[in-house]
């Protein structure tokens, strides 16, 4: 062989199957995958062969006959998220999928088609769509200025109906058109040009009770027309023709009976003479194809089916409830991993409260465990009867930060923007922390059980825990729970009102990093610097040219494996290589700004990404940055910040999101995970971190066949190894080192040729040669 072996070699001889993280063979460096929301199942669509639901906004569907759950996402060719409409076309075969941004596609068994026009039109500034229906290969889209017309066979939208007025509902008859407004019922014929508003007359059924304003559905039943008001209940075209009175969720026609949903029933009309009920039943939507055969969206009991009996009120179970294990909702203000598991928060708070209910996630083991917010309100009001019967009472709202405890992965502390420090254990609420039985403070003297606003969480190397406090005059801003359980002020900032305490970094020398994110009326935004030394806030600082740099907004502080400590503004991240000074030696402590090349091959060149806001920053294996924004997606940069390796948003990436809110890196498996507004996504990147040993060097795919995209990962090396790759006979194909512990190869030469079926050798060592290890990788052409 020409390639030199190390001192220590440990040889694996055996070809190594392995997934992480629950990614399949077939998925590897480069894929995307998504941890949307299946929690809610509102909307239900039975096709010829499988039955297509919406929950959460999200789209999955189920074949009755192969018993298969399928998610779809834009990995899977969907051109956005927050589905609001899902309607079917029997003579297209088509499902349209409506969103909430007003963007839609048209699926077919021959791909999705995405229609945009509407969602980029900007004539057009209410873009909120209230209903879809679907005749033949027409859908008609109600909206706030009329009617919206898709041909769903030329995939065009035509001229809209300019009706003028905001729209709910149409329906045709007769060679007729009606359309229900906000300003009463309109016609035509549909042999007119429906574009031209003089076409249209007004319409009054005159049905006694019925406000032809207020109709929210039209829809023809048996010949007749059917108009629902779902405060009022269900009129049908004669002069004293009410079918159903009170308040409905839903009307539709299906196995061609007319159905009514309220809160706890379901409707069945066969004709308008004959009505049979189903009670204790609590869906949102209905859907059927087959005699007397529904399906059923049941909220958080997902999706089902019944079979009704005929002209009976009675009914039994046909498919018995299809739920699908997931976060309980998309909204991820913050994530993190921490042992060996992803935890999610779902609150947030700026200069007030979200008053979003209290949502805690967490995925251990491929499984999601969603906390019941609803059971911690019960727990807390027992436990505590002063914040019970405070003003304007108790709930469990604005869950911020989460912090596992590191010698117990079932103990948990959660940050809240107003009622204090929750703790939990083994999934129980134990306590909640606030002015009454800690050194937590409240910003508010009016109702002070809900101005505890709490930031972030942290634990140091001596396990005390670290809590940011925004309060006015009432101890330090930063507050410790000891490890003997004893709550303390450190002293920082004490006496000063900082309101807006965010995120808390310790560094490996122990400093703090406390940012503040905005300026108030009696606060700066800024960096709080502290250690055993003394403290020192900081709202601007001085660049590595000399210049004052003065941003509106600190986002964030991280601190990277070399010991420099990043930090996001609004104009982009700051980085500092000397971070001791700003104690020590506070005249000789400047921040560098990232400085990227123009491609003009001039000398001059601009920051790294000076016109945004960076909310988060995360180090990978390899010491390179992930840079979240508010704005503009998800930005991957070298270790210094001095190139940008990747950039990706909603538009060119299966991203869900261009907002930004968190980041976090399974150290692992090197799986990045993007907390946003409207969910949970991922990306598998392509460093993880550096080992010890070489003793758990694995290769997946293995053997690699060309639909596994022709690459190979090795991973659990020790940090930035060294690797060899030959063929048997000793000739080397490929080299370089790897990023923290994985190494990627394209299977491909030297030459950029697929290399040809065989078994290649892996050489790994450390950059001084003392470890090493060789494994095989086959590769099938």
């Amino acid at each position: 062989m020409n390639i030199s072996l190390h001192k220590k070699v440990l040889f694996l001889t055996g070809i190594l199957l392995f997934s992480i993280s629950g990614w399949g063979y077939s998925q590897g460096i480069g894929h995307w995958r998504n941890y949307l929301s299946y929690y809610n199942t509102t909307s239900v669509i039975e096709t010829p062969n499988k039955v297509f639901a919406v929950a959460s906004g999200a789209l999955y569907s189920y074949t009755p006959d192969g018993n298969e759950i399928k998610k779809y996402s834009k990995i899977d060719g969907l051109n956005d998220t927050d589905i609001s409409f899902i309607c079917y076309s029997e003579s297209e075969n088509a499902l349209l999928i409506v969103y909430s941004n007003a963007n839609m596609d048209i699926f077919t068994n021959s791909g999705i088609y995405n229609l945009p026009y509407f969602k980029d039109n900007t004539n057009y500034t209410d873009k909120t769509i209230n209903n879809v229906e679907i005749y033949g290969k027409i859908a008609y889209i109600s909206t706030s200025f009329g009617v919206l017309t898709i041909d769903l066979q030329k995939k065009e939208m035509p001229e809209p109906y300019q009706l003028r007025e905001k729209t709910y509902s149409i329906c045709i008859q007769n060679n007729f058109i009606y359309a229900a407004t906000s300003q009463g019922i309109y016609y035509a014929p549909t042999s007119k040009d429906l574009s031209y508003i003089d076409n249209w007359e007004t319409y009054n059924p005159a049905i006694d009770g019925l406000d032809v304003k207020q109709i929210n559905k039209i829809l023809s039943f048996q010949n007749t027309l059917i108009f629902a008001q779902y405060n009022n209940g269900i009129f049908y075209k004669t002069e004293s023709g009410r079918l159903l009175s009170g308040s409905l969720k839903n009307v539709s026609i299906c196995n061609n009976q007319l159905i009514g949903i309220s809160d706890n029933s379901v409707h069945f009309w066969t004709d308008l003479n004959s009505h049979t009920t189903l009670n204790d039943l609590n869906i949102s939507d209905i859907s059927g194809r087959k005699q007397n055969i529904f399906w059923i969206a049941q909220g958080t009991n997902g999706l089902a089916a019944i079979q009704k009996a005929s002209n009976s009120n009675q009914y039994s179970s046909y498919h018995s409830n299809i739920t699908i294990n997931s976060p309980k909702n998309n909204y991820s203000f913050w994530v993190t991993f921490q042992q060996n598991k992803i935890l999610v928060t779902g609150g947030n708070r700026w200069e007030n409260r979200f008053n979003i209910p209290g949502t805690l996630m967490v995925l251990e083991n491929g499984e999601w465990y969603n906390f019941d917010e609803k059971k911690i309100e019960t727990i807390v009001k027992q436990k505590y009867p002063n914040l019970a019967n405070s003003p304007g009472g108790y709930s469990c709202l604005d869950f911020l930060y989460v912090t596992v405890d590191p010698k117990d992965p079932k103990h948990y502390f959660v940050s809240s923007y107003g009622e204090g420090l929750y703790e939990f254990r083994d999934n129980e609420l134990t306590t909640l922390y606030n002015f009454e039985n800690s050194t937590l403070a409240s910003s508010s003297s009016g109702n002070p059980y809900h101005g505890v606003r709490l930031g972030s969480t942290v634990y140091d190397s001596q396990h005390n825990l670290y809590v940011v406090n925004s309060c006015e005059e009432h101890g330090s801003s930063l507050k410790m729970y000891s490890s003997d359980q004893q709550w303390y002020d450190t002293g920082f900032l004490e006496n000063k009102f900082f309101y807006f305490g965010d995120k808390i970094l310790i560094t490996n020398k122990n400093q703090i990093w406390m940012n503040f994110p905005r300026k108030a009326v009696k606060s700066d935004a800024g960096i709080f610097i502290a250690d055993e030394s003394g403290n020192n806030f900081y709202d601007s600082f001085t660049d590595q040219k000399g210049e004052e740099f003065i941003p509106t907004g600190y986002f964030c502080a991280t601190e990277d494996q070399k010991g420099t400590i990043w930090v996001g503004t609004d104009r982009g991240p700051i980085l500092f290589y000397n971070p001791q000074n700003a104690l020590k030696n506070p005249n000789n402590f400047y921040c560098t700004r990232p400085i990227l090349p123009f491609n003009d091959g001039s000398d001059e060149g601009f920051y790294l990404l000076e016109t945004e806001r960076i909310n988060c920053i995360t180090v990978d294996g390899a010491n390179r940055k992930w840079l979240g924004t508010q704005n503009s997606g998800a930005y991957l940069v070298s270790e210094t910040g001095m190139e940008i390796l990747a950039h990706f948003t909603a538009e060119n990436s299966p991203l869900i999101s261009n907002t930004i809110n968190s980041i976090a890196i399974d150290s692992r498996s090197g799986e990045i995970f993007f907390a946003t507004e409207k969910g949970l996504t991922s990306y598998l990147g392509d460093a993880s971190e550096g080992k010890t040993t070489y003793s758990e060097v694995r290769a997946y795919p293995n053997p690699v066949r060309p639909e596994y995209d022709n690459v190979v990962t090795i991973t659990n090396l020790i940090q930035d190894s060294n690797v060899k790759i030959t063929d048997m006979r000793g000739n080397l194909i490929y080299q370089g080192q790897s990023k923290g512990g994985m190494f990627t190869w394209n299977c491909v030469n030297k030459n950029g040729e697929r290399v040809q079926t065989g078994i290649y050798l892996v050489f790994a060592a450390t950059e001084d040669g003392s470890e090493g290890v060789v494994t095989k990788i086959m590769v099938v052409k």
